[in-house]
């Protein structure tokens, strides 16, 4: 979860946020949107403890997670989402990781020819029938 109480931020003596206040539940994605220069950066690099408020609090789960996107494309040729996606570091750890993984060996059942993959076929000698060429009377007994 994470807390905005009372929140006060200034800029060259400008008030950014004046008593903001918010809640974001634990597992909750957020989007910040606004005009250039209502102070969404400057609320994120509060949030993430880069700047420090001029009053009021904000506080965290230990365990939470903020991912943000510099506002400057990153001077590579990775593409926007190939930068996106690699923030997800778990993600990019499971994807590493199925880069480099086998297979296991199948096991023998699972074989071509094995008895558990062959087909199904009727034993020589005997007749399968179909329930509507079945006979409804009963056999004979001499």
């Amino acid at each position: 979860m994470l807390s905005l109480s009372d929140l006060t931020f200034s800029i060259a003596g400008k008030p950014l946020f004046r008593g903001a206040s918010a809640q974001i539940p634990a597992g909750a994605r957020v989007g910040v949107v606004g005009r250039n220069g209502s102070g969404k950066t400057t609320l994120l690099r509060l949030i993430r403890g880069e700047l420090t408020p001029d009053g009021g609090a904000i506080s965290m789960l230990a365990r939470a997670r903020i991912g943000t996107v510099a506002q400057e494309a990153p001077g590579d040729s990775r593409s926007l989402i190939d930068t996106v996606l690699a923030a997800d570091t778990e993600r990019a750890a499971l994807v590493a990781e199925a880069e480099t993984a086998t297979d296991p060996p199948a096991s023998p059942r699972s074989r071509p020819g094995s008895p558990i993959s062959a087909p199904i076929r009727p034993r020589p000698g005997r007749r399968r029938s179909s329930p509507a060429s079945a006979s409804t009377t009963p056999p004979r007994h001499a």
